[in-house]
């Protein structure tokens, strides 16, 4: 298979670039993501109709995000076109607005086969109840891998959408099925958040509002762990320190997304009454570390391309430390990829909605163990010690 990346001039240009470097695949099976971060309706209408002209068989996915992922670079205001060709796959994609567990159930049985080897899920606002969906989907996912995320807009007074064939979606799920035998997939994520302080219990909670940890009002912990002038309209300080909690002992964070007008928070992804969690602290010093640990977990399989699917937070905290981390994955294999509000995941037999954590899917339709150049970048180092050492001596 091949992964190769088109980043949008014009329809002039597209076209260009269709018949000078895809037409050669016409026989093959071709996968197109479209993930944008700035265009208008009917330019994009417009694309997704000349992509079905040029390529009438192609299979055609997409997203809205604050920026797309382009090899090792992240670029706001640009719609970009992935195309993945494939040799021995079949592509499948069908679009839901059914959010009920037992639709979510009855899709699972009748969309994954034998043959499935990955599944991707594009759900388009966080309100829905996509954990649920992801829930009963998970009923028949055996041996399959999944990934995917939640669609972000583009700014504050634009909606999230998605793509399917030629539809454009401002609700709902895009789901994504990779059939072969000879496949070859894998997930990885990274996380760079480290848990401080102790461990601590929800011991208050209702319509996914958290009122009291460890039976103390949850603004109250917050002004004890971080002090009365922590900021609580998540312009920035807030938001930096999610709570984490472990599924089969992976560190799953919750950030927060809203404090409500009762002094709850509402935070993205599940908690529950009795979660143990721990605040988290960004660490950019183990970055590069876990990038050259990523690289070189990778350079034992065999890859041909990556999706990755990140959050969108990674890319306000991290900085041009993420770059880091998108050179050292795009070193091993061409890449595309958005930034989300949540992405979804499979850990052991449990499929989990994460924060703040980059995730990826490796594909080979090849056995062959590629060499590439590993990473090679200074950095600066870090510390935020007065934090660390508040939030360790309560």
């Amino acid at each position: 298979m091949q992964l190769k990346n088109y980043l949008f001039e014009d329809l002039e240009n597209l076209e260009k670039y269709i018949k000078n470097e895809i037409f050669q695949f016409l026989q093959k099976e071709i996968f197109i993501q479209l993930f944008l971060s700035n265009t208008n309706s009917i330019q994009l209408k417009n694309i997704l109709t000349s992509l079905k002209t040029l390529l009438p068989n192609c299979k055609i996915v997409g997203s809205s995000t604050k920026n797309i992922i382009n090899n090792s670079t992240r670029q706001k205001d640009k719609l970009l076109i992935s195309f993945s060709i494939f040799d021995k796959t079949k592509v499948r994609t069908i679009y839901t607005n059914n959010f009920e567990n037992s639709n979510a159930i009855k899709l699972s049985k009748e969309f994954i086969t034998n043959e499935t080897k990955a599944i991707l899920v594009f759900n388009c606002k966080r309100e829905n109840n996509i954990e649920s969906f992801l829930d009963g989907f998970n009923f028949n996912l055996k041996n399959q891998v999944l990934v995917g995320g939640n669609a972000t807009s583009f700014n504050s007074s634009s909606k999230a959408f998605l793509i399917e064939d030629i539809n454009i979606y401002e609700e709902g799920i895009v789901l994504v099925a990779l059939d072969s035998k000879d496949l070859i997939v894998s997930t990885n994520h990274i996380f760079n958040w480290s848990k401080v302080g102790k461990e601590m219990i929800i011991t208050k909670l209702e319509d996914n509002k958290v009122y009291e940890i460890d039976n103390i009002p949850i603004l109250e912990l917050y002004k004890k762990y971080f002090g009365d002038e922590i900021d609580f309209n998540l312009t920035g300080s807030l938001i930096s320190f999610p709570l984490v909690k472990e599924i089969d002992g992976i560190d799953i964070a919750r950030s927060i997304i809203s404090v409500e007008e009762d002094n709850s928070f509402i935070y993205a992804g599940e908690l529950k009454v009795g979660d143990k969690v721990r605040f988290a602290l960004g660490n950019l010093d183990e970055i590069y570390n876990n990038s050259l640990n990523l690289q070189k977990e990778l350079s034992t399989q065999p890859i041909e391309a990556i999706y990755v699917y990140t959050c969108k937070e990674r890319n306000y905290f991290l900085s041009e430390q993420l770059d880091i981390e998108l050179k050292a994955i795009s070193q091993v294999a061409n890449t595309a990829g958005l930034f989300t509000r949540g992405e979804f995941y499979k850990i052991s037999n449990n499929i989990v909605q994460m924060n703040i954590t980059t995730t990826l899917l490796t594909l080979s339709e090849s056995t062959e163990i590629k060499s590439f150049k590993p990473l090679e970048t200074k950095y600066k180092k870090y510390s935020d010690l007065a934090t660390v050492i508040r939030t360790q001596n309560i």
